[in-house]
């Protein structure tokens, strides 16, 4: 998977609390190279999961994801291969003033990093190797983000 380019939504962050606890939910995208265009809907949604365990896993991996947050790809645009998604995080016991900036700004910065982007293609194409569809391990099997 080729990812090349990432972004957080300007304006596109929710903060909310409950009780000791603070959900940050920050929209993004990634362009990438998967065409989507010829896969059946059950084919897209099976290259939709392997994606989002992807940039979960490589935010895991990177530290930036704390124990509770999750990645959630919204959509893949069928013709241009852009990436949807967006990040859940929690974070317990923190001043809500210093935690949204802060995780957007980490956020943003990881998935700016090419580091990161290469990590994100390669983790889409390992876990490709395990989709039950031949059509959507081959479409991911050269996935670039």
């Amino acid at each position: 998977a080729d990812v090349s380019d990432s972004s957080l939504l300007s304006g596109e962050t929710i903060v909310s609390t409950t009780g000791e606890s603070t959900a940050v939910t920050a929209t993004g995208v990634l362009d990438t190279n998967i065409d989507t265009s010829s896969l059946t809907e059950t084919e897209k949604e099976e290259v939709i999961e392997v994606v989002q365990d992807s940039i979960e896993t490589a935010l895991q991996n990177d530290g930036v994801l704390f124990q509770d947050s999750t990645v959630t790809v919204t959509d893949i645009d069928d013709a241009s291969g852009e990436v949807t998604y967006e990040v859940d995080v929690v974070i317990n016991d923190s001043p809500l003033d210093d935690i949204s900036s802060a995780v957007v700004e980490e956020l943003d910065s990881n998935l700016s990093n090419p580091e990161i982007l290469e990590a994100i293609s390669n983790e889409i194409q390992e876990e490709s190797a395990g989709a039950s569809n031949p059509t959507v391990v081959e479409e991911l099997s050269t996935a670039d983000v």
